[in-house]
């Protein structure tokens, strides 16, 4: 049974697709049109070995709402190793934000308060990360 906003991975294209509608789980989803393959769920990573300080979100104020810094120290963005996007939850609210493999590793969302904030990131590389154990 999946829930609501889990990620899976197509371990044969790196296809991810993010659950919208709580129900079965995408193990049996056609991916690349010909064959079925075994989805796999990833798991939110808060620390693995040398890996965290450049993964783990930092969230800070800014000046338009809040600022998710990926790690606290940055993140390359290369085409070949990059963050694909930043989320961040509170309450009912959700945003994403692609980011782009040549510019800054971090993401700025419209909002003020930046307690209880929970922010994801993608790494093309090293899959999903969160700032909440």
């Amino acid at each position: 049974m999946s829930r609501l906003l889990e990620l899976y991975k197509c371990p044969s294209t790196g296809d991810v697709v993010k659950v919208s509608h709580a129900g079965d789980s995408p193990k049996d989803t056609i991916c690349t049109g010909e064959t079925t393959c075994e989805w796999q769920r990833l798991q939110e990573k808060t620390q693995e070995e040398g890996l965290e300080e450049k993964h783990v979100p930092v969230i800070e104020k800014a000046e338009q709402g809040i600022r998710v810094k990926i790690g606290s120290t940055p993140h390359p963005m290369q085409p070949e190793h990059y963050i694909e996007w930043v989320e961040v939850r509170k309450g009912p609210y959700l945003f994403i934000q692609k980011l782009d493999p040549t510019g800054p590793p971090e993401a700025v969302f419209p909002w003020v308060d930046d307690t209880n904030v929970k922010a994801r990131i993608y790494c093309n590389v090293h899959d999903l990360w969160t700032n909440r154990k």
